[in-house]
C-alpha cells in the first residue's frame, strides 16, 4: 500500500502534467507512435523544435497531438524523455555601436548687404591631420558648411566701405568663434580647435589698398629689427660757376 502510494506521488510528480502543455521535440527524426509501445505503428517523424500538446500519460509516455499534423483517428504518442522545454533560442548579439558623426562646421558671413569678401579656409578631413585648402569669394550674406575634424577661415572684406561680421559654428548650433571688423579692406580670422591650437578669433589689419586703376597692392613689412629711414627729400645742391643767379641791380 504504502509503494503504491509513493508510486502515485511520483507519477504525479512528474514534469510532463496532462492538461495540453506544450512540449518539444529534442532531437530530429524523433518518432511518434500511434499507441504507447516502441513496437505499435509509427504516424510521424518529427524534428528538433517541434511543438506539441500533452493530452494524457501512461507512465512514460505521453499522449500528444499536433496542430500541424491532425490525423483523423490516430493517436499519438511519444517517450516522455525525448520532449522538454521551449528550445533557449541563442542571445541576438548586441546591436554595433553607431559609428561617430563627423564633426560638422557652419560658417556664417554677414555684415553690409552686398560687399565683397573671400573666405580662405584651411580644413582637417579627419585625424590623420590631412588637410585641404578652400576658397571662395561671394557677396555679404553667405554661408558655408564642412563636414571635417577642423577648421581655420579667414575672411577679407575686399570693399573699402562696410561691416564685417563672421561666426564659426558648430554642428549643433554652438558658437565657437567669431569676429568683426570695419576696417579699410579689413579681415577676420575664425577657427576652432585643431593642429593650429585652440579654436580661436582674432581681427586681421587692412592688408590691401586701392587704387584709381582698380589694382590692389598688398603692403609688406620690414623683418624685425630693421629701422625704416623717415621720408624726407633729397638736399637741392648749391648753383655755382655761370649758372649763378646774382641779385637784381648788381653788376
Amino acid at each position: 500500500m504504502i509503494i503504491a502510494l509513493l508510486l502515485a506521488a511520483l507519477t504525479a510528480g512528474t514534469a510532463w502534467a496532462v492538461g495540453e502543455q506544450e512540449v518539444y521535440i529534442r532531437k530530429d527524426n524523433t518518432l511518434l507512435f500511434a499507441a504507447p509501445s516502441t513496437d505499435a505503428k509509427v504516424v510521424l517523424r518529427a524534428n528538433a523544435g517541434h511543438r506539441l500538446f500533452v493530452l494524457d500519460r501512461d507512465g512514460d509516455w505521453l499522449k500528444v497531438y499536433t496542430p500541424q499534423y491532425m490525423l483523423v483517428g490516430e493517436d499519438m504518442w511519444v517517450k516522455a524523455d525525448v520532449v522538454g522545454p521551449p528550445p533557449e533560442r541563442p542571445e541576438a548579439p548586441p546591436a554595433p555601436a553607431p559609428a561617430p558623426a563627423a564633426p560638422g562646421f557652419h560658417l556664417a558671413v554677414d555684415g553690409s548687404p552686398g560687399i565683397e569678401v573671400v573666405a580662405s579656409c584651411r580644413v582637417v578631413d579627419d585625424e590623420s591631420g590631412a588637410q585641404r585648402l578652400f576658397e571662395r569669394s561671394d557677396l555679404v550674406p553667405v554661408s558655408y558648411d564642412f563636414v571635417s575634424a577642423a577648421v581655420s577661415c579667414s575672411v577679407e572684406k575686399h570693399d573699402d566701405v562696410g561691416h564685417l561680421e563672421v561666426a564659426l559654428q558648430g554642428s549643433d548650433g554652438t558658437l565657437i568663434a567669431t569676429a568683426e571688423t570695419t576696417a579699410f579692406y579689413g579681415s577676420v580670422l575664425v577657427r576652432s580647435d585643431g593642429p593650429w591650437g585652440s579654436a580661436d578669433a582674432s581681427r586681421g589689419p587692412s592688408a590691401v589698398f586701392f587704387v584709381p586703376d582698380n589694382l590692389h597692392f598688398r603692403f609688406g613689412r620690414p623683418p624685425a629689427g630693421i629701422p625704416v629711414p623717415p621720408f624726407s627729400s633729397p638736399p637741392v645742391p648749391p648753383l655755382s660757376g655761370s649758372s649763378a643767379l646774382h641779385p637784381m641791380g648788381t653788376d
